[in-house]
């Protein structure tokens, strides 16, 4: 019996082939990403995944980093687009249906509040100063739209305190989601009883945290 082995797909030519072939590498790494960690996942797997020479996969993104930070992209602008929707549903937010709906966005985005929680720390690194620029003139343009409409819809914000309160929404983020998923052997620990105590309920804390700060400064601003 003669077994065939698939051959590595062509490289692209036409500007719909690249445009298909990066979306398809996306996907691949969205997969891993699913399935793995940062450090467990590798360019080779990658491109052997989408059947193709790992070579191929360098002319798209020229290191891991650079393909999860595309990855982030994908995910914050979804994520940016939904936040948007769920709040032109209202014409104002109290600080407690604000945090409840930041919450449950985030707890149906998994892959990326993880992949949030590496932004700076690790896919930010071993890129060079035009991809970094370019990530930065995306993020910069997708927060300046949603910071404006969360002043709109918390009515106690002043100008620019939109964009403050996204990056305190990162960092809620990033603290909270690390704390809720530490490595397996510190699971195992904190599955003891007597360590209930520590153990992090992200959605939870991370609403109740969010609340409390708009609350703070909702009454500060109602003071004469």
């Amino acid at each position: 019996m003669v077994i065939k082995h698939s051959q590595p797909k062509q490289r692209a030519r036409s500007d719909q082939d690249k445009n298909a072939r990066r979306e398809q590498l996306l996907e691949v790494a969205a997969q891993l990403w699913e399935e793995k960690n940062f450090n467990s996942i590798t360019m080779n797997e990658v491109a052997s995944r989408a059947n193709l020479a790992k070579g191929t996969t360098y002319l798209y993104f020229q290191t891991k980093e650079e393909l999860l930070l595309a990855l982030l992209e994908r995910e914050l602008e979804n994520w940016f687009l939904e936040l948007g929707k769920n709040l032109s549903k209202k014409p104002s937010f109290t600080p407690k249906e604000f945090a409840q709906t930041t919450a449950k966005s985030l707890v149906r985005r998994q892959a990326f509040a993880r992949l949030i929680c590496i932004q700076a720390s690790i896919l930010e690194h071993n890129i060079n100063f035009e991809r970094a620029l370019e990530f930065k003139t995306f993020l910069l343009e997708h927060a300046l739209n949603a910071a404006k409409l969360i002043e709109s819809k918390l009515g106690f914000l002043k100008r620019g305190e939109g964009m403050i309160l996204l990056q305190r929404i990162n960092a809620l983020i990033v603290g909270f989601y690390d704390l809720a998923n530490p490595s397996e052997i510190i699971q195992a620990v904190l599955e003891k009883p007597e360590m209930k105590p520590l153990c992090t309920n992200f959605s939870k804390q991370f609403q109740s945290t969010l609340e409390t700060l708009l609350i703070g400064l909702q009454a500060q601003r109602s003071k004469p």
